[in-house]
């Protein structure tokens, strides 16, 4: 196999790879919007109802 065919094969996986993170990223940015969202809404209910009880 010359070199340029090397090449054009690590070009293909590398690709493939970023394809692969870009889905891993962005599962996990979808789930730490969902942990920070879920995190105000608990706090907020939390002090509504200290505030309730005061």
């Amino acid at each position: 196999m010359k070199r340029i065919d090397q090449w054009k094969a690590q070009l293909k996986a590398a690709r493939s790879d970023l394809n692969h993170k870009k889905r891993q990223y962005n599962a996990a940015e979808r789930s730490l919007a969902r942990t920070i969202q879920l995190i105000m809404k608990l706090e907020d209910k939390i002090n509504a109802h200290l505030a309730k009880t005061e």
